[in-house]
């Protein structure tokens, strides 16, 4: 038999390379491998047979060990964190406000007059026309591209934020003509996402099951094809995420029960305890009453005095209680809080530790991980939302335009200047006008 040799750029397709089940001799030996000149075929697998393996009972995800923090009941217990502790406050005020101040621009694929034509629409499209009701001529509701970011943010608040893709056909614009724009990128709340829908096959989304009450009241079943999904820390098909608030509900639940403790322990040690000695046959006399009502006028009408008989007699006896030290406990759990958030550098200083070098070092760590979180927001405006309305607009391309972020961990002042004077010195660059158009300087 003659063997026909392949080419290399092409591909040979047999019959044994379809899917068949493979039978295992009872000796184990491994069948043979299909070859062609004695090199192995590479067999095709078009269908998956495992499974991502997230643990999930009708939309319910249940990847969670505390029940506290599965499902909805999660969403409640970590929005009480944010708004409660000043803390938590900080670390998501430090990872967020980076983000926000950034820079948001719709960058062309090219320079052809084509590519540069889909950009323009799509910067219009997201950054000024969102929300905005041509034909009443007013904005209908109060939210812009900057809200959509904050929104979007809250996936260190709860780890996912879901939003629902609202289209509206614009007509007769007097500079991009009759078009299909966004009229609003809804957020949809995670205190509202009751299941998460997913395909038993190949554990994609289908829809999301969402129970809203009040004014607002709706339950309904969201088509994955219209919502845009953000998961920080996504794995296998667990589009609930990691919040990044998970590792701070420990130190987080052991703070608040210090906080009451020493609230209590404060307000019943401030003032020492009186001990009233009271002579014999004296307990239902006149000066016992009055005696009595010194004491509870000293405590501000309270009951805390003790009586016991002898001679009149009155001490104060003060407790040991040292809040100072529920305090450094209190102080522990907000640094395990801020190692979470990898925010070393914000307890620099604070207990008379830290310099100037290492706060550089931890600062340049920290912002190289938001630039990470900022690009997930970007990848599926770049993968879905972005081609989609060129398509519908303009036709299909080859290459789309992309959202891009600049700005998050960008060095400033004093750094930008030294690296600026480097480059300078060393003829790296040259200054020149086109360079200082990218220059701002503000007072």
């Amino acid at each position: 038999m003659v063997k026909r040799k392949l080419s290399p750029n092409r591909f040979q397709f047999k019959e044994s390379l379809r899917r068949t089940p493979i039978s295992v001799e009872p000796d184990n030996e491994a069948p043979e491998q299909e070859t062609v000149d004695n090199q192995p075929l590479t067999r095709m697998n078009t269908e998956p047979m495992g499974s991502p393996g997230t643990i999930s009972y009708g939309g319910y995800v249940s990847e969670e060990y505390l029940g506290i923090l599965r499902g909805k009941r999660r969403a409640d217990v970590f929005d009480q964190m944010r708004r409660s502790d000043p803390q938590i406050k900080m670390c998501l005020s430090s990872v967020k406000n980076p983000i926000k101040s950034a820079n948001w621009e719709i960058e062309p694929f090219d320079d052809s007059p084509e590519a540069v034509a889909d950009a323009d629409l799509i910067k219009h499209i997201l950054f000024q026309d969102m929300d905005t009701d041509w034909e009443i001529g007013r904005r209908r509701v109060d939210t812009d591209w900057v809200d959509f970011i904050g929104e979007a943010l809250t996936i260190y608040d709860f780890g996912h934020s879901v939003f629902e893709v609202i289209n509206k056909v614009v007509l007769d614009d007097e500079k991009y003509g009759s078009y299909i724009g966004i009229k609003r990128l809804a957020f949809r709340s995670q205190r509202t996402i009751e299941r998460w829908n997913l395909d038993p096959i190949t554990g994609d989304l289908r829809t999301v099951t969402q129970y809203a009450y009040g004014d607002l009241d709706r339950t309904v079943d969201i088509p994955a094809s219209d919502l845009i999904v953000l998961t920080l820390d996504k794995e296998g098909s667990n589009y609930e995420g990691i919040s990044a608030l998970r590792p701070c509900y420990g130190p987080w639940f052991r703070k608040n029960n210090y906080l009451k403790l020493n609230a209590v322990g404060i307000e019943k040690f401030a003032v020492p305890t009186p001990l009233i000695e009271i002579p014999e046959a004296k307990e239902n006399s006149l000066q016992y009453t009055n005696m009595i009502n010194a004491i509870q006028s000293y405590l501000t009408h309270q009951n805390g005095y003790l009586t016991y008989p002898e001679g009149w007699k009155v001490t104060l006896n003060s407790n040991t209680y040292d809040p100072a030290k529920v305090e450094t406990s209190i102080d522990n759990e907000d640094k395990r809080m801020v190692k979470s958030f990898l925010a070393n550098f914000l307890e620099l200083g604070m207990g008379g530790a830290g310099s100037f070098a290492m706060s550089n070092n931890l600062s340049d760590f920290f912002l190289s991980g938001l630039d990470h979180v900022a690009s997930k927001i970007e990848s599926p405006m770049n993968k879905y939302l972005i081609p989609g309305l060129i398509k519908m607009n303009r036709g299909a391309r080859a290459n789309y335009p992309k959202l891009k972020h600049s700005g998050v961990s960008d060095k400033a002042g004093k750094e930008l200047s030294e690296i600026l004077k480097y480059l300078g010195d060393t003829q790296f660059i040259i200054p020149d006008e086109l360079l200082s158009g990218f220059i701002i300087i503000k007072p």
